[in-house]
């Protein structure tokens, strides 16, 4: 019946699929293609402006000639202008079915509506993408993940839980937890890697280099796996020989997906050339000059071609790319030099993954934004952003979720701020070292 199931699912999949395909063979240029896109994205201005207040209210033309007056007359969205705006960047012809909630690379938790029409645009994409590896939905696949679905309270706990055992079990899913990174669970996982024998392995890429790092002497079990590619997500790897040094544990090739929680996936590295080719038929990527960046690279902004219950238009990303020389970032890029989610040390030497606080803040609306503060002696801070004192209630949840993730995490100092710590760049990380 599984099996049956997952042979569906690519059958279902099969001519959208196919119908990518062939706009991509169609239109080669990155002239062509934005020239689409453009069109595209005229199509859902009209919906945009008339049923999405915020944009309702600009003065901005019924159309556009081109993506530099779309530059020129719209202002850029960030995560300040959603946590500000709210409900006036919704739709008004439906309420959202669900929340796109994420802390972001800058440790500023947001929420956005979304329709679930929103999950089967970017479900194709991401299938498109892994085509490219000659994976399918078909494929077994070991996830090195969060687990955040399991930090709510009580029944719906529970609930979640068994809905997402269900649903990975019928999708060939095996997951992991990469909230711990110390060396007892990682070895753990090796172990739980080899019984489950995927088709191929998706996780975050700070949790696989430490992966790699940790089980190096498991080389020849783990490449016999005969893994079809192990794909990194979620933020940069931790250091420049990350990538060969997974490869060299799986014997497979190693790549990278780039995306976001509020957009879905935007881009993929393909094999045949190791870049980042931008999933152009769902977004328009545009490039602004950073002075803050490293030399040769640029600040994206993200503009959604798709009806959204939340419209991205000049979405600011936070993230910086290095350009493809002869080739604009609507179409491809060479690699993201933003974001890397660093390990946080507890006092008792373990390693956890500070994506573990991300997943414990997001869902409180008091918190505005946060800092894991790591002290001289060892001792961990969790600094929140807040307009208010957080209540009593607010704190014993955090800690409650917290300790989730783990035990040791229950007795954190918790304390509310009036402005989190920045680098001389204006940046907000998610981790500060004392």
């Amino acid at each position: 019946m599984v099996r049956w199931i997952r042979q569906r699912r690519v059958r279902q999949l099969a001519p959208v699929l196919a119908e990518r395909a062939r706009l991509e063979e169609a239109l080669c240029e990155p002239g062509e293609i934005e020239a689409w896109q453009l069109a595209r994205f005229n199509e859902r201005w009209a919906e945009i402006r008339r049923n999405v207040p915020y944009f309702s209210g600009l003065d901005a033309p019924e159309s556009f000639r081109s993506w530099s007056e779309v530059g020129e007359r719209l202002p850029i969205m960030d995560r300040s202008v959603v946590q500000r705006e709210g409900a006036r960047l919704t739709d008004g012809r439906r309420p959202g079915e669900y929340f796109r909630t994420t802390g972001g690379s800058t440790a500023e938790p947001v929420q956005m509506p979304a329709w679930t029409s929103e999950q089967a645009v970017n479900g194709a994409a991401m299938w498109q993408a892994r085509s490219w590896l000659g994976i399918t939905p078909a494929d077994s696949l070991f996830l090195l993940w969060g687990h955040s679905h399991l930090l709510g309270r009580g029944l719906r706990a529970v609930v979640n839980g068994r809905l997402r055992q269900l649903k990975d079990r019928v999708c060939g899913y095996t997951r992991w937890s990469a909230y711990d990174l110390g060396t007892p669970a990682l070895r753990a996982a090796a172990e739980a890697l080899l019984a489950a024998r995927p088709a191929w392995l998706l996780g975050y890429s700070v949790g696989l280099d430490r992966f790699a790092r940790v089980n190096d002497d498991r080389r020849e079990e783990l490449s016999a796996l005969g893994l079809k590619a192990v794909v990194a997500t979620a933020e940069s790897f931790p250091s420049a020989d990350s990538a060969a040094r997974i490869a060299a544990l799986f014997d497979c090739p190693v790549l990278m997906e780039y995306g976001a929680v509020e957009a879905g996936v935007l881009a993929h590295q393909h094999p045949a050339d190791g870049i980042f080719h931008v999933l152009w038929q769902d977004h328009h990527i545009e490039a602004q000059p950073s002075a803050d960046g490293p030399p040769g690279s640029v600040e994206i902004l993200v503009t959604s071609l798709f009806p959204r219950a939340c419209p991205l238009v000049r979405y600011r990303m936070g993230d910086l790319v290095v350009p493809v020389e002869g080739r604009p970032v609507s179409v491809a890029f060479a690699s993201v030099t933003g974001r890397c989610n660093d390990a946080v040390v507890l006092p008792d030497g373990r390693a956890i993954h500070s994506e573990s606080f991300t997943h414990a803040v997001k869902d409180c609306p008091a918190v505005l934004g946060y800092q894991v503060v790591q002290e001289q002696d060892g001792l961990l801070r969790l600094d929140c952003l807040s307009s208010l004192p957080l209540a009593d209630p607010v704190l014993a949840d955090l800690r409650r979720r917290l300790s989730l993730i783990d035990p040791a995490l229950a007795s954190i100092d918790i304390r509310r701020v009036d402005a989190l710590q920045q680098t001389r760049a204006g940046k907000t990380r998610a981790v500060i070292r004392l």
